[in-house]
């Protein structure tokens, strides 16, 4: 796990936020990113990560 954050806040603000944070602690280059259809898709793809996409239905972490 390469960290964890909460937000009251939803859409691809915050979204975005998230792995832009990671992108500056880790190097991702062998990182696999798993997100559902909500604002992580476009968060991706604007920090140039979309290629480390796994994209499915239902995130596992909401099952």
């Amino acid at each position: 796990m390469l960290g964890v954050d909460l937000s009251e806040r939803r859409g691809t603000g915050p979204a975005t936020e998230f792995p832009r944070q990671l992108t500056k602690k880790h190097d991702l280059s062998d990182t696999v990113f798993l997100v559902d259809s909500y604002g992580y898709l476009t968060a991706l793809y604007r920090l140039d990560l979309s290629e480390h996409l796994d994209y499915i239905d239902q995130n596992l972490m909401e099952e």
